[in-house]
């Protein structure tokens, strides 16, 4: 098992990564207390600006993110896996080591989900149950926030395995007639897929929550950069797709997935958010249990089969957890936890813009980072004031410094605000989820505790897990 210095490694390590990927999750953090709908939605500006921000992070939060995590409550005697009263009516429980776990590790994450005042959390290995804990509150459905986003896209690889959608590139206009006239002909639904669709979004989001009818406000973004030149996380763009899913399905996104996924993986208990239009909502919105999450998360972690059944193609499920090409820790909706490479061939490119000091990180080519904030620590001391401020200029213009290695990616997730987390290792067959009602005063302790601290603990329970 890991040391514990080389675990608080680690997570000084994924601290700074969080203050990077949180930025995608801050502004649903301001929710006012009883909406069930957030006033200002996962936005976040591109990822390349919104690492540039965590690259410099304030003594305060970085200190009041390592203070929340240092001293989780205890686990209560006895490994408390299980709930006392919880039906046994799922999949086979089993203890940690029986499934080849660490039962301290197992300990310290149930530990740090109850100190960071989660409502669900669910451990599978295979298809067996190591934990489930509801921490004395009800069990039900909770709303995802952003996490919505990545159930939307197994919902479109199963248009286009259907055929009714004809590919992955298919314009957006097949969808939106009306756009085939403009600018906006040339974006294809893997740009919005991948956040490259080029359309204008705000950090906010706030306008977009405001709307009546928000599939119109999306429709009407005008077009701020080329499609598939810029990774600009985009709640505007993924609001599209409640359309795309309505016009290719010939129903909403909540009837279609309700029949084509959801009825197959034994989910009934859900519920979509719509705007006041009747639009069901794409970019949040989606209530669902931790259980039900699971289930998702086994489905892609075993390429689209459940059950016996292939659901949907290897194939496709294998492209959404794919580094997509201008952010390497992203796929189709899905982020990835996924080890990078600087190599000569990045070197090149870095070169051609201009940037007049990459001779000076040859020291670094061939190297491996489980981060890109991984390569900036290692990069600064090579570099003076002036170049180090211009390579973080190159990458929030939206250049990839680092080579992604797919082959080797030892996670993908979804995630959305206060804290919802749907994790994968397929190499360990382990899935887990953690979920956080929205209660007053708390709209923003609950992310960044569990943040900071979810794969350190996970990746923890066994060897090997960590990029």
């Amino acid at each position: 098992m890991q040391s514990g210095s080389r675990t608080g490694a680690r997570r000084r390590r994924d601290g700074r990564l969080a203050l990077a990927l949180s930025a995608c999750l801050a502004a649903c953090a301001t929710e006012p207390p009883g909406r069930t709908e957030p006033a200002t939605a996962s936005s976040a500006p591109d990822a390349a600006a919104a690492a540039s921000a965590a690259f410099e992070p304030s003594a305060s939060s970085a200190s009041q993110a390592t203070a929340a995590v240092a001293e989780p409550r205890p686990a209560e005697p006895g490994a408390p896996f299980f709930e006392a009263d919880a039906p046994d009516d799922w999949l086979p429980r089993r203890t940690a080591a029986a499934v080849g776990l660490d039962p301290e590790a197992l300990a310290r994450l149930v530990a740090d989900a109850a100190a960071s005042d989660s409502d669900a959390l669910v451990v599978l290995r295979g298809s067996e149950l190591v934990v489930e804990r509801y921490f004395g509150r009800p069990r039900g459905p909770i709303e995802t926030r952003s996490l919505t986003k990545s159930v939307v896209a197994l919902g479109v690889l199963a248009l286009v395995a259907d055929g009714a959608i004809s590919s992955l590139d298919a314009p957006l206009a097949t969808f939106f007639p009306a756009l085939w006239a403009g600018d906006k002909a040339a974006i294809t639904l893997r740009h919005v897929l991948t956040h490259t669709s080029g359309l204008a979004s705000t950090e906010s989001g706030a306008e977009l929550d405001a709307a009546p009818d928000r599939l119109a406000y999306a429709l009407a973004r005008p077009l701020v950069a080329p499609p598939g030149q810029r990774f600009a996380y985009s709640n505007e763009a993924t609001a599209l797709l409640s359309g795309v899913v309505a016009a290719a399905a010939g129903r909403p996104v909540d009837a279609y997935l309700a029949e084509r996924l959801f009825a197959p993986l034994g989910i009934r208990d859900v519920a979509w958010a719509r705007d006041r239009a009747g639009h069901v909502q794409t970019y949040f919105g989606l209530r669902i249990g931790a259980r039900d999450l699971a289930r998702l998360g086994m489905l892609v972690r075993d390429l689209g089969r459940f059950g016996g059944r292939a659901l949907l193609p290897p194939e496709l499920v294998r492209a959404a957890v794919t580094p997509s090409a201008r952010e390497p820790s992203y796929g189709l909706l899905w982020w990835l936890r996924t080890p990078l490479a600087w190599t000569p061939a990045r070197a090149a490119a870095l070169a051609r813009t201009g940037f007049g000091a990459t001779d000076a990180l040859a020291p670094l080519l061939g190297r491996r980072f489980a981060s890109e904030q991984l390569f900036f620590d290692a990069a600064r001391p090579l570099l003076d004031a002036r170049a180090d401020e211009a390579l973080r200029a190159v990458r929030r213009g939206g250049m990839a410094l680092l080579e992604p290695e797919p082959s080797a990616a030892s996670a993908f997730f979804g995630v959305g605000a206060l804290g919802q987390r749907l994790v994968v290792y397929p190499a360990a067959e382990l899935v887990v989820v953690r979920q956080h009602r929205r209660r007053a005063a708390d709209a923003t302790r609950s992310a960044a505790v569990t943040w900071v601290e979810l794969f350190a603990r996970v990746e923890d329970l066994c060897p090997g897990l960590a990029p």
